[in-house]
């Protein structure tokens, strides 16, 4: 699986290319493996994990289903909860593909490594990562074609020099 962590998103996206098989079977499996977490547990409780994986707070959960934020602690407290949450945490994080530090530290370990063999590949490594970072112009602005000086008269008055 570690060589799929760093596939392309079009080419993760694309089910019948064989290079794949790896990553979806994975997946299949993770999946499987959250259902059947779900159907040994009560679907009030699958619900609240499933808001607490949304990134919900418990005192949103509690109000959503009309219970004590005690008891949601309570219920994500619980192994098969913990268990759940877990799995689609995986899952999430599969299908989100490598993230963002992994990006930039492979973009940075292809810079140096290509620095002398292949400049150009080394520019671009560190364009990518400076559009990470967003620190990188994606358009130039045309430069002025006139540039007007206003000088304060007070603060540097006319000499014998500014005449003529």
């Amino acid at each position: 699986m570690d060589e799929l962590a760093c596939l392309e998103p079009e080419h993760l996206a694309d089910p019948a290319n064989p290079a794949n098989d790896g990553y979806y079977e994975t997946l299949r499996g993770l999946r499987s493996l959250a259902d059947t977490a779900a159907q040994r547990m009560r679907r009030k409780h699958v619900a609240i994990v499933r808001q607490a994986h949304a990134g919900k707070l418990n005192t949103e959960i509690a109000r959503e289903f009309n219970v004590s934020q005690n008891t949601v602690g309570n219920v994500l407290r619980r192994d098969d909860a913990k268990n759940l949450l877990s799995l689609l945490r995986h899952a999430e994080h599969l299908i989100e593909g490598p993230r963002l530090e992994l990006r930039r530290n492979v973009l940075w370990r292809i810079a140096q490594r290509s620095e002398l063999e292949d400049p150009g590949m080394t520019i671009n490594a560190i364009k990518e990562l400076n559009k990470l970072a967003g620190s990188y112009p994606l358009a130039v602005a045309p430069a002025p074609t006139q540039v007007n000086v206003v000088i304060n008269g007070e603060l540097l008055p006319r000499t014998a020099l500014d005449q003529g």
